[in-house]
């Protein structure tokens, strides 16, 4: 007879652990009434070393799997500017788009070398920018009345125009004081009608 309980690998679990009766005779061996407790209680830890076992066998992961996951790229990706495909840094780190079209696209290279004149990415530092917001003549801007150009303060603060030709046009001082010299005495007379007696 065997001296230990049975190791049931196929055991399910008991819901309900018999109670030793006070009447029950201490008849050992199996399926005696002084084991079934215990049987019952080793069923359960059957079942649930059963559970767990079938647990591991789907977390394995060895020191090849990690290995092989971390170099396999995932499915539709590349370093090409291609539709619909996940961004796949290259060897250098280095990944294409496609020249943007909407404003919160990404930008290419040559996007941003044609937008700022094709000056390379090593020149574009911090001494190249102030030097570019503190030039006096910034993409061509000038104080001079010239058409098609940038306006441009000079060093006392002023800029000119054309004399104005529409009622939305700037008005040069030229121009006003034509007017006002022209209608002097129209304005004084408006004027003076408003002051009191």
């Amino acid at each position: 007879m065997p001296n230990w309980l049975n190791n049931d690998p196929n055991a399910l679990w008991q819901d309900k652990i018999p109670l030793i009766q006070v009447d029950d005779p201490v008849l050992g061996g199996m399926g005696g009434p002084v084991n079934i407790p215990h049987q019952a209680l080793a069923d359960r830890t059957a079942h649930l070393k059963r559970e767990v076992d079938g647990l591991k066998e789907g977390l394995v992961v060895t020191q090849e799997h990690v290995f092989e996951l971390e170099n396999r790229p995932a499915p539709e990706c590349s370093s090409d500017p291609l539709p619909e495909n996940i961004v796949l840094r290259d060897a250098a780190g280095r990944a294409q788009i496609i020249t943007p079209a909407a404003n919160d696209d990404i930008c290419n290279k040559k996007y941003v070398d044609d937008a700022i004149g094709g000056i390379s990415g090593a020149d574009v530092t911090k001494a190249y920018v102030d030097s570019h917001i503190d030039a006096d003549n910034a993409h061509g801007a000038t104080s001079l009345a010239t058409a098609s150009r940038l306006v441009i303060r000079d060093a006392n603060g002023r800029a000119q125009v054309a004399t104005p030709s529409a009622a939305a046009d700037i008005a040069t001082k030229g121009y006003v004081d034509s007017v006002t010299n022209t209608n002097s005495g129209t304005i004084s007379n408006f004027a003076a009608s408003f002051v009191c007696a």
